[in-house]
């Protein structure tokens, strides 16, 4: 999928879903190395008991690198972001039984940004 095509896909759907983006073996690998640090969240409504999670992935690990060198990842980031961005921050969340049904949540709160085309 070319870049304008992935924007066009996010601007329509409101998510984006790059095929091989990863191997099988490089999931394995990212899903071995996070498991042992996931905790629970907790720490409020949002954050169930039934929600585990990793902050800082990058700080904790390079298994994730691939996720974030990709050229197509980069090449939509710097779209969104627009030129010279920083990205530092990278999250893994994970939902269990039992945790409630909630909305979509959007970081624009965080990181404003329009879908641009």
């Amino acid at each position: 999928m070319t870049g304008a095509g992935a924007m066009s896909a996010l601007h329509r759907d409101g998510h984006l879903v790059l095929r091989d983006l990863l191997s099988p073996a490089g999931c394995r690998r990212i899903r071995e190395e996070l498991t042992p640090l996931l905790r629970p969240a907790g720490r409020d409504p949002f954050r169930s008991r039934h929600t585990h999670r990793v902050y800082g992935v990058l700080h904790n690990t390079r298994v994730a690198d691939p996720l974030i060198d990709d050229p197509r990842v980069l090449a939509l980031v710097d779209r969104l972001l627009l030129p010279n961005f920083l990205l530092s921050q990278l999250e893994v969340i994970e939902v269990r039984p039992g945790a409630p049904a909630r909305p979509p949540a959007y970081d624009d709160r965080h990181y404003p940004c329009l879908l641009y085309t």
